[in-house]
């Protein structure tokens, strides 16, 4: 048999316990079950949400659209997964989006043994639909994931600054220097190693201590 809970209030198991069968005829004569089944109440805990990785872009454009690769594990479902974009100044929330939302699912008595729900969701988050959008703005982005208690799991939330398309070229551009200069030093150090290395080969006596000979053996 199942219990199924009452219209106005809900069944909620909160501590383990021992559950007793007790049976009753029509003219009111009970009996109670000799042994009882223990019930194991395993807490509920909030989802775990995460990116795969770890690097989050510093700064964007407000024509960016900006590829996210999320991870979300539940120890038993998964309701639903949305995304959230907050001014860092004042914390008013500028933009929010649902990014999946899932039916409950049929839930195994014995779900203890099973690893619960997992998923990889992969969304662009459209920073064009963020209104009054400018450069110079600092956001807090936070990825939010609830289950069916309710309760809600969130990510560490990631700051980033809004520049402008100008200011971004700009920056590829100081980038690309750089590693131009990085490129040049070390193409001029390899020169003046070589140099040093001519150097000790002419001192040592016309660089025969530096040549490779080749030995051969009988065996």
């Amino acid at each position: 048999f199942e219990i199924a809970a009452a219209d106005d209030a809900a069944w909620i198991a909160e501590n383990s316990t021992t559950v007793r069968v007790e049976v009753e005829d029509e003219r009111g004569i009970s009996a109670e079950a000799d042994h009882g089944v223990m019930l194991h109440v395993i807490p509920d805990a909030e989802p775990a949400v995460g990116l795969a990785s770890k690097e989050f872009p510093a700064y964007v454009t407000p024509q960016a659209k900006l590829p996210l690769r999320i991870f979300v594990k539940d120890d038993l479902a998964i309701r639903d997964v949305r995304v959230e974009i907050r001014n860092a100044a004042d914390g008013q929330i500028l933009f929010q989006s649902e990014i999946a939302r899932f039916d409950l699912p049929r839930i195994e008595a014995d779900r203890g043994q099973g690893e619960g729900q997992s998923l990889a969701l992969e969304w662009l988050l459209p920073f064009t639909q963020v209104p009054n959008l400018v450069s110079g703005a600092s956001l807090q982005v936070g990825i939010l994931a609830s289950d069916f208690k309710p309760q809600t799991g969130r990510m560490a939330e990631r700051r980033l600054s809004v520049i402008s398309v100008e200011e971004l070229e700009e920056r590829l551009a100081a980038e690309q220097s750089a590693i131009l200069r990085q490129l040049a030093d070390a193409l001029r150090e390899q020169s003046e190693c070589r140099a040093r290395v001519r150097d000790l080969a002419v001192a040592a006596g016309g660089g025969d201590a530096f040549r490779s000979e080749e030995h051969t053996s009988e065996l």
